[in-house]
Protein backbone atom coordinates (compact mmCIF):
# COMPACT_ATOMS: atom_id res chain seq x y z
CA UNK A 1 0.00 0.00 0.00
CA UNK A 2 1.46 3.62 -0.48
CA UNK A 3 0.67 6.44 1.16
CA UNK A 4 -2.12 8.06 -0.64
CA UNK A 5 -4.03 4.74 -0.07
CA UNK A 6 -3.32 5.02 3.67
CA UNK A 7 -4.47 8.10 4.00
CA UNK A 8 -7.91 7.08 2.12
CA UNK A 9 -8.31 4.10 4.64
CA UNK A 10 -7.90 6.20 7.24
CA UNK A 11 -10.95 8.54 6.19
CA UNK A 12 -12.36 5.76 5.45
CA UNK A 13 -12.22 4.18 8.72
CA UNK A 14 -13.52 7.54 10.34
CA UNK A 15 -16.37 7.74 7.71
CA UNK A 16 -17.56 4.09 8.68
CA UNK A 17 -17.40 4.80 12.48
CA UNK A 18 -19.37 8.32 11.83
CA UNK A 19 -22.07 6.60 10.29
CA UNK A 20 -22.13 3.34 12.82
CA UNK A 21 -22.68 5.99 15.73
CA UNK A 22 -25.34 7.56 13.38
CA UNK A 23 -27.21 4.52 13.31
CA UNK A 24 -26.91 3.48 16.39
CA UNK A 25 -28.35 6.61 17.64
CA UNK A 26 -31.78 6.49 15.93
CA UNK A 27 -31.32 2.98 16.23
CA UNK A 28 -31.82 3.55 20.15
CA UNK A 29 -34.36 5.99 19.88
CA UNK A 30 -36.64 3.25 18.06
CA UNK A 31 -35.67 0.73 20.58
CA UNK A 32 -36.73 2.38 23.84
CA UNK A 33 -39.92 3.39 22.32
CA UNK A 34 -40.98 -0.26 21.28
CA UNK A 35 -39.21 -2.12 23.88
CA UNK A 36 -39.08 -0.15 26.40
CA UNK A 37 -35.93 1.66 28.26
CA UNK A 38 -34.26 -1.91 30.51
CA UNK A 39 -34.81 -4.18 27.58
CA UNK A 40 -32.05 -6.47 26.34
CA UNK A 41 -32.01 -4.67 22.79
CA UNK A 42 -31.58 -0.83 24.38
CA UNK A 43 -28.99 -2.40 26.85
CA UNK A 44 -27.12 -3.84 23.80
CA UNK A 45 -27.53 -0.30 21.93
CA UNK A 46 -26.16 1.63 24.55
CA UNK A 47 -23.08 -0.73 24.57
CA UNK A 48 -22.57 -0.07 20.77
CA UNK A 49 -22.64 3.37 21.63
CA UNK A 50 -19.98 3.36 23.98
CA UNK A 51 -17.79 1.36 22.08
CA UNK A 52 -18.29 3.90 19.17
CA UNK A 53 -17.54 7.05 21.78
CA UNK A 54 -14.34 5.15 22.98
CA UNK A 55 -12.83 4.16 19.40
CA UNK A 56 -13.66 7.47 18.40
CA UNK A 57 -11.83 9.50 21.17
CA UNK A 58 -8.86 7.52 20.33
CA UNK A 59 -9.49 7.80 16.05
CA UNK A 60 -7.20 11.30 16.79
CA UNK A 61 -4.28 9.48 18.47
CA UNK A 62 -4.60 6.71 15.73
CA UNK A 63 -4.55 9.14 12.89
CA UNK A 64 -1.34 10.98 14.83
CA UNK A 65 0.39 7.43 14.74
CA UNK A 66 -0.55 6.77 11.68
CA UNK A 67 0.88 10.37 9.84
CA UNK A 68 3.83 9.54 12.48
CA UNK A 69 4.47 6.37 10.59
CA UNK A 70 3.96 7.84 7.53
CA UNK A 71 6.07 10.28 7.44
CA UNK A 72 8.96 8.18 8.90
CA UNK A 73 8.77 6.24 6.22
CA UNK A 74 9.21 8.71 3.40
CA UNK A 75 12.51 9.74 5.74
CA UNK A 76 13.82 6.58 5.68
CA UNK A 77 12.71 5.79 2.26
CA UNK A 78 14.49 9.14 1.20
CA UNK A 79 17.71 8.45 3.14
CA UNK A 80 18.14 4.67 1.71
CA UNK A 81 18.19 6.35 -1.89
CA UNK A 82 14.89 5.63 -2.29
CA UNK A 83 14.87 1.49 -2.46
CA UNK A 84 12.49 -0.68 -0.80
CA UNK A 85 9.19 0.06 -2.73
Amino acid sequence: MGLADNVVALGVIAIVIAFVALILAQTKTQVVAIAGASSVADNATAAGLTAMNTFGQWLSIIAVVVIAGMILYLLFRTLMGGKGD
